[in-house]
């Protein structure tokens, strides 16, 4: 990344920042790829290397340097420094160095090179490419694609028609069938470009950008309301940094400003890319993947709404989360969540009984669970919904009424 490049010609550590953390959970070391010799020499002619671990740690010789994805039972990260052997590697059946099934080097012509943070679903695997640390060449910025079992490639955009001058073309996630591209900035704004897709190719037609406030971005992905994106000003650092958005803040007409900031240990490589793996927030990490508290909380599961067991009332019940501070439920007449209206909060036991209701109408119920972390609420997204009914007064088998 530009950044790492800016650190290692001007050597001058920034002072840190201090915001409320999210502890590492679980480290899984996925191994050396590379010995970066150019790197190494560089460190040490700057005297910066000497006896100081931390100063050693920032060594990207590890598979996970830049990039970490993942999309059910496939397991994906990158990694990149200036050209020097970077590739993207797949594992099976998760994160490890001894679960490594296949790679693929990344030099492309013209001078396409260097990858940043990756995604996947369940087709492909999206990788931004670009020629950096070419600083006698023409800025070149590519999208491209390849198969997530084999990761042979398939296709790719040229994009350097976006300006992104000095920057780069950071990181990218997948989401609704859209692909999203985060740009790293040092000064100004940085945006992100929301591609439409059709059978999983991106498509340079009617692309939305988005203003952002986070610079030294890196990593991008989406999980309930929200957009997380890493970034880190100074690679000195043993910790990195997260913005979190309101992903319906994001906005073609407006800047937008993270709804909240956290840190986390960063003890290989400073902030890089990050994947949600279902509900496991998981951060690239040199030679190791880290999984860090996620601060959204899981959706609830075990929902579970009354069919005609009474004439008055629907009870929707529903497994404990833990650390919830409270729940959300939502009714609504079809399976479609977006149609779906807010009914109850509660911070009880997880039962509610909704009334005023037509007998013998189907509804459908969700419950979202509520999360207080650093002061800030976050809401799980939808999971799996229940229907319930009410029924008209008339025989009853059992439990159950019978309707006319």
């Amino acid at each position: 990344m530009r950044r790492i490049l800016f650190i290692l010609l001007l050597a001058l550590p920034l002072t840190a920042r201090s915001y409320d953390k999210l502890p590492t959970l679980e480290k899984v070391f996925v191994g050396k790829y590379a010995d970066t010799g150019l790197e190494r020499e560089m460190l040490e002619n700057r005297g910066l290397l000497s006896k100081d671990q931390k100063m050693k740690a920032l060594l990207n010789d590890g598979r996970a340097n830049q990039g970490i994805a993942s999309f059910e039972s496939r397991f994906f990260t990158s990694r990149g420094f200036l050209g020097q052997e970077e590739a993207i590697f797949r594992y099976d059946p998760a994160w490890g160095e001894a679960n490594v099934k296949t790679s693929h080097p990344i030099s492309y012509s013209p001078s396409l090179y260097h990858v940043g943070d990756i995604c996947a679903n369940d087709i492909h695997v999206y990788a931004p490419l670009s020629n950096f640390g070419a600083f006698w060449e023409k800025p070149l910025f590519h999208l491209a694609w390849f198969d997530a079992a084999s990761l042979a490639k398939i296709g790719h955009l040229d994009v350097t028609s976006w300006n992104v001058g000095d920057g780069d073309v950071a990181g990218v996630a997948v989401t609704n069938n859209r692909l999203f591209v985060i740009e790293y900035q040092e000064t100004g704004t940085a945006r992100i470009f929301n591609l439409p897709m059709v059978n999983n190719t991106p498509q340079l037609e009617n692309v939305l950008e988005y203003e952002i406030s986070t610079l030294y971005s890196n990593g991008i992905d989406f999980i309930s309301d929200y957009t997380f994106i890493t970034w880190d000003s100074n690679p000195f650092d043993t910790v990195g940094y997260i913005d979190v958005y309101q992903t319906f803040d994001l906005d073609p007409t407006l800047k937008a400003t993270p709804m909240k900031t956290f840190e986390f240990e960063a003890d290989q490589v400073h902030a890089e890319g990050l994947v949600f793996h279902g509900s496991e927030l998981w951060m690239a990490q040199n030679t190791y993947v880290y999984r860090i508290d996620n601060p959204v909380p899981p959706a609830p599961e075990g929902v579970n709404a009354d069919d005609g067991l009474s004439t008055d009332r629907i009870r929707i019940q529903w497994d404990p989360v833990v650390g919830a501070s409270g729940y959300d439920v939502y009714r609504g007449s079809s399976s479609n969540p977006a149609g779906a209206a807010w009914i109850f909060h509660t911070a009880s036991p997880p039962a509610v009984d909704d009334s005023n209701l037509t007998p013998g109408e189907i509804y459908h119920y969700w419950v979202r669970a509520k999360r207080e972390t650093g002061g800030t609420s976050f809401t799980s997204p939808f999971g799996k919904s229940d229907t319930g009914f009410v029924s008209l007064p008339g025989n009853r088998d059992g439990n159950r009424w019978t309707l006319y």
